[in-house]
């Protein structure tokens, strides 16, 4: 099934040494860290629209800190059908 086509030109990322945390207000264009060639190449090349993706900085939140990936895990397999999903991916 092909995503729709959101993908902004290469020319939208913005390149800084250091992460940034809001938007700059040149022309329309929002910003992503200094790895911003490397997440532009494989939005491109996965079609996955940049608004969805979340850029890691140096920082890690509380959130993060009290994260239980076994018990994440665990949730995943109990409440998600993944035939289900495959069947209406194969669609």
């Amino acid at each position: 099934m092909p995503i729709p086509q959101l993908l902004a030109p290469v020319s939208s990322c913005f390149c800084s040494e250091t992460p940034v945390f809001e938007k700059i207000l040149n022309e329309e264009n929002y910003v992503v860290d200094m790895e911003s060639f490397a997440i532009d190449y494989v939005a491109q090349k996965f079609q996955i629209p940049r608004i969805l993706i979340k850029v890691p900085v140096d920082q890690v939140g509380e959130e993060t800190l009290a994260f239980d990936r076994d018990q994440a895990l665990k949730l995943l397999e109990k409440n998600i059908d993944w035939k289900k999903i495959m069947e209406k991916v194969m669609k």
